[in-house]
């Protein structure tokens, strides 16, 4: 499956963002780095434990740790305006 692929001390990228459109403020965050799934009965368990959203429906938990290699990110300030995009539209 592509989660086994992807758990197997792979490279791969996670990237966070949100965006106050009334305040006109956000941020993002990007991450890349080698992803391992979690396996250790104990920490799956603190892990569970966690207010943490899920993203698709399912019996089965996963958690997938990435050990960061780059983590860059920005900050967009209110009132900041993202320049147009250079590519052919």
């Amino acid at each position: 499956t592509k989660l086994a692929t992807a758990t197997r001390n792979t490279v791969v990228a996670f990237e966070a963002d949100s965006v106050d459109a009334q305040g006109e403020v956000g941020w993002s965050v990007a991450v890349t780095g080698t992803a391992a799934s979690v396996s250790d009965p104990v920490e799956r368990q603190a892990l569970m434990r966690l207010p943490l959203p899920e993203w698709a429906g399912g019996a089965d938990s996963h958690f997938i740790r990435i050990t960061p290699v780059v983590v860059s990110g920005r900050r967009l300030p209110a009132g900041a305006r993202l320049a147009p995009s250079s590519a052919p539209a």
